[in-house]
């Protein structure tokens, strides 16, 4: 230990703000490997508490809404919807990236939903934003790149939602807008 702490004293500062990030670096790997164990343990809370750990040492506005996002989806498998749901919405307001932002609300209203609150639901899945979107835009900053939300999934949650409160035929409305969606992705991709 004290030759370690000779040879940095002798490095020249250049050296020594590397060694720092570097070991800042190593430190930030094991928190969030930390928080990932508790968070497959169940332990939602003192997860999320790790990930805020991780988001405050990087001092990074958009690993704000990483950690609510991760946190959130903890809550979510382990079926707290309630608790989800709440964390989902922080990781919304957190996010920079359009793509990130659809993916929480989406989220939230899929907790919301799996809780019954239908209306809730609805109303997080109009918080979603498609139109104008481009790719520079679109992007996901933290969220998994291959994971995106597309209207039809909106469309296809907000009418499980009317169906699941009686209102048939607007729940039918939406899933012919599914279906109508869906034909046109198909076209434009051939």
């Amino acid at each position: 230990p004290t030759l370690v702490a000779e040879a940095v004293v002798e490095m020249r500062p250049r050296h020594r703000r590397q060694v720092r990030r570097q070991s800042l670096r190593d430190r930030l790997i094991e928190y969030n490997a930390f928080a990932d164990a508790l968070a497959k343990e169940g332990d939602c809370h003192r997860a999320g508490t790790e990930y805020k750990r991780v988001a405050f040492l990087t001092g990074n506005a958009a690993v704000e809404g990483w950690a609510r996002f991760r946190t959130a989806t903890c809550y979510f498998n382990k079926g707290s919807w309630n608790e989800a749901a709440a964390h989902y919405i922080q990781a919304a307001w957190w996010s920079r990236a359009i793509g990130d932002r659809n993916i929480a609300y989406f989220m939230t209203a899929s907790s919301r939903f799996n809780d019954g609150a239908y209306a809730a639901c609805r109303g997080d899945l109009e918080r979603c934003v498609f139109e104008g979107i481009d790719d520079s835009t679109s992007h996901n900053s933290w969220s998994e790149p291959h994971v995106s939300v597309v209207p039809a999934q909106t469309h296809l949650l907000t009418g499980l939602c009317l169906m699941a409160e009686g209102e048939w035929e607007s729940a039918s409305a939406r899933f012919d807008d599914v279906t109508r969606i869906q034909s046109v992705s198909r076209y434009q991709s051939k």
